[in-house]
């Protein structure tokens, strides 16, 4: 696959992670699972020099997107490397928005918890986004070598204290016996900042009931004077 074909292979999911999570240029982007970059070359072109960071386990399908972008990493100093070796690079890039494509299905039970655990870290800001790319059974089962669906709600547990705040269906498909539907479930991390905020305006009107009322009491007081 040449360059143009490559690229053009990532640009329909780009776009439906665009029409989902609308970043601005300047967001910070981790591609969690980047592979060949077919997907993240194209939030490369599209946002700030430094804003994007793949990982992805093996170096082998990075270099072969580092070899079809050419010189563009090089152009808007994106970042990639191995979710073994970087990602404490990953966690300190301070990412906006992550997302996972193609991945979270091939993610072993045994290593479910450090997943969760790595991409939770990544995007520790608050109102920080998550997409997953998903498949989603009743139950959860093993289709083909290395393929996992699991329930709903299982995403749900794993991602909190991240809330799912959107659930965009992609498609209905029959493997290994099973129904299956396929979903990139849109998560955001809480913004302490806003609660903060709320906390801080009811004070605020608290504070100024409590002057009205002893307002009051002190015009009361000199009135029966």
């Amino acid at each position: 696959m040449h360059g143009v074909e490559w690229s053009k292979s990532g640009l329909p999911f780009y776009k439906r992670l665009r029409r989902l999570a609308d970043t601005p240029r300047y967001a910070r982007i981790c591609d969690y699972g980047c592979g060949s970059l077919r997907i993240g070359v194209h939030y490369i072109k599209q946002h700030n020099a430094g804003c994007y960071y793949g990982l992805d386990v093996t170096r082998d399908f990075i270099d072969q997107g580092v070899e079809l972008a050419g010189d563009i990493l090089h152009k808007r100093r994106a970042q990639v490397g191995t979710i073994s070796q970087d990602l404490e690079k990953a966690v300190k890039f301070d990412a906006d928005l992550l997302f996972a494509a193609n991945l979270v299905s091939h993610v072993h039970p045994e290593e479910i918890e450090t997943f969760y655990a790595n991409i939770k870290r990544i995007v520790h800001r608050p109102n920080g986004v998550i997409l997953l790319h998903v498949v989603e059974h009743p139950f959860m089962v093993r289709y083909q070598k290395s393929g996992w669906a699991w329930p709903l709600d299982f995403f749900d547990k794993k991602m909190q204290p991240f809330q799912r705040v959107e659930t965009d269906f992609l498609r209905y498909f029959h493997k290994a016996g099973y129904f299956m539907n396929g979903y990139i479930l849109v998560y955001k991390r809480p913004s302490a900042s806003v609660s903060l905020t709320k906390n801080m305006a009811h004070f605020a009107k608290d504070k100024y009931r409590e002057h009205k009322y002893r307002r009051k009491l002190q015009l009361q007081a000199r009135t029966q004077d």
